[in-house]
């Protein structure tokens, strides 16, 4: 027969056990992925780049022209000792060639490395994943089909929404068109 301080053991040894195994459990709550964005302006167009494709942001950068290059290529860089070929982003994106020099480089991830020019970094975003719609992309018309294709993505941050750019596939695009180019 049971006593109330055999219940009262009990039910103390229960309660060590739970709190005991609510350490060794994986929790049940919700955790949100986090995903980090550099917010852009390209052709004073509000986008974002996911930082885990980059390796680097270069301001007023060094870039030397090359002769006959494609309209994209504004020409060759030096970030972090190695040279690289950079691109004019809004060019890539079907934007019309300006007469100012983008003012920011950023460097892919993506091997072999690339920079890409953009005009203006507006900051840092931290967004839960789910803000970032994966079926959108930029409303536009037929015309702007390729650049919807490089940045299909949609962020919606506080100050709007911003177009993802997809930056394995611009880098995709551009060693593409290199290839074509050098066997065309």
């Amino acid at each position: 027969m049971s006593t109330p301080t055999d219940e009262m053991r009990q039910r103390l040894t229960d309660l060590r056990e739970a709190f005991d195994r609510s350490f060794a459990e994986p929790s049940h709550r919700d955790v949100v992925e986090l995903e980090d964005l550099l917010a852009v302006r390209v052709a004073d167009d509000p986008y974002a780049v996911r930082l885990d494709a980059i390796t680097g942001l270069v301001a007023d950068p060094m870039v030397t022209a090359l002769p006959e290059a494609p309209a994209s290529l504004l020409g060759v860089a030096i970030v972090r000792r190695t040279i690289v070929p950079a691109y004019d982003l809004a060019a890539v994106l079907g934007y019309a060639r300006r007469a100012a020099a983008p003012r920011w480089l950023v460097l892919t991830r993506v091997e072999p490395a690339v920079a890409l020019a953009f005009d203006a970094v507006d900051g840092h975003v931290r967004l839960p994943r789910e803000a970032i719609a994966r079926e959108g992309g930029i409303d536009g018309e037929d015309s702007d089909a390729g650049r919807r294709a490089l940045a299909g993505d949609v962020a919606h941050v506080s100050t709007g929404a911003r177009a993802v750019i997809d930056i394995p596939a611009v880098h995709a695009t551009l060693v593409a068109a290199a290839r074509s180019a050098k066997h065309g």
